[in-house]
């Protein structure tokens, strides 16, 4: 999915390919797409040529609950009552369009999906879907919306994911003390070299035993810093050649090989990493159809008939906004797309990892083997 959603030019992107598909299954396992268009959702989530039969429903759907059980059960081992990633799905729907019943039973059956009605004409209809954006990532994104005309006046419905991610980097024994970060102590001024100029950052800096792997035939070296849950890392990876990122972006566009985490081993290693904070919007439009998922788009094609009667629906906009934001305590992220729906109207020294210069990083899960989050960071902003 990243690969779709990535763009290879010279700006910060974050992204979240798992919640793109938790939406998108959303739909798919409240039966709302049918025929022609639910195939192509169907084709582009399991990435075959398959019929979207019941049972391929079926699995397609079990497998997303499955997927978000074990996100939302992950709980911090720093703080045992803190979830460390949450989920939620919401559709806002016009006030006056009726669902069908099967739509609503299938859509809301699980605990973190909800409809709610709402009137798109209402110039504060902006503000009631920015609320539930804002509740559920944790105020890391305030707003998709920026005022009222940002929603068209056409729109009947509008599906939403969200995806937030909060982790403590993990604790160490520090004399007597266990320390669960980089010391600020350590933060320090630090020149981070663009493509096309330098500046200066808040750099941290720790000198740990964490994974570390290096490729010279693909051309980069990684290491992952685990959180306290240790079933996720924070993973930076960086060009062997000195501010080569477009080889990084030739190995994301066609697909990272997530497995060489498995070959990384312990090492000592002397970590510089920038203190950066990240904000990107990605229309979904072209992402999607690049995978096949034509028909939802088309105002004549589009069947969404197991939604509504009332209306022949069709997508006029999806996009996601997401965050990234990483300190000397740990990481934040969070993402969230959405859909809107129209009528067809001082210890011994280690390696040194110093990253002063563009790279990718990834908020990486070992139990699912793939990133929650995903960034290039081309010029790190302030937190």
């Amino acid at each position: 999915m990243f690969s779709y959603l990535f763009t290879a030019n010279q700006q910060n992107y974050v992204a979240s390919p798992v919640s793109v598909l938790m939406l998108l299954s959303a739909l798919l396992g409240a039966k709302g797409p049918q025929g022609e268009t639910a195939d192509q959702l169907c084709q582009a989530i399991k990435g075959n040529t398959d019929k979207c039969s019941a049972s391929v429903v079926a699995e397609i759907h079990q497998n997303a609950e499955k997927t978000m059980r074990q996100l939302t059960t992950a709980r911090s081992v720093a703080e045992p009552t803190e979830k460390v990633v949450r989920i939620a799905n919401a559709a806002f729907v016009q006030k006056d369009l009726m669902l069908k019943s099967s739509f609503e039973s299938e859509f809301e059956k699980d605990n973190v999906s909800t409809i709610a009605k709402i009137d798109f004409l209402s110039p504060e209809a902006y503000k009631t879907v920015n609320a539930w954006v804002n509740r559920t990532t944790g105020g890391l994104i305030n707003e998709i919306f920026k005022s009222p005309n940002d929603i068209s006046k056409d729109v009947l419905m509008m599906l939403l994911n969200s995806v937030y991610f909060k982790g403590q980097f993990k604790s160490r024994l520090r004399g007597n003390e266990w320390q669960t970060h980089f010391l600020r102590a350590k933060v320090k001024d630090r020149t981070f070299r663009t493509l096309s100029s330098e500046k200066t950052v808040k750099m941290m800096r720790e000198n740990e035993y964490i994974l570390y792997y290096s490729d010279e035939v693909r051309g980069f070296k990684l290491v992952a810093k685990p959180f306290s849950n240790e079933r996720f890392q924070f993973v930076v990876i960086l060009p062997t050649e000195d501010l080569k990122i477009e080889k990084l972006n030739a190995l994301f566009k066609e697909g990272f090989d997530w497995t060489v985490l498995k070959k990384a081993s312990e090492k000592r290693i002397e970590l510089f990493l920038p203190r950066f904070k990240l904000e990107h919007e990605v229309d979904l439009v072209p992402t999607l159809q690049s995978m096949g998922v034509r028909n939802l788009f088309s105002k004549g094609l589009a069947d969404l008939s197991g939604i509504t009667t009332e209306a022949m629906l069709y997508v006029g906009a999806a996009k996601q906004n997401a965050i990234l934001e990483v300190t000397e305590t740990g990481v934040k992220a969070a993402a969230v797309s959405s859909m809107q729906m129209m009528p067809m109207s001082l210890r011994p020294k280690g390696e040194p990892f110093i990253v002063d210069q563009p790279f990718f990083c990834a908020v990486y899960d070992i139990d699912l083997m793939l990133p929650l989050f995903l960034a290039r960071v081309m010029d790190p902003q302030p937190v």
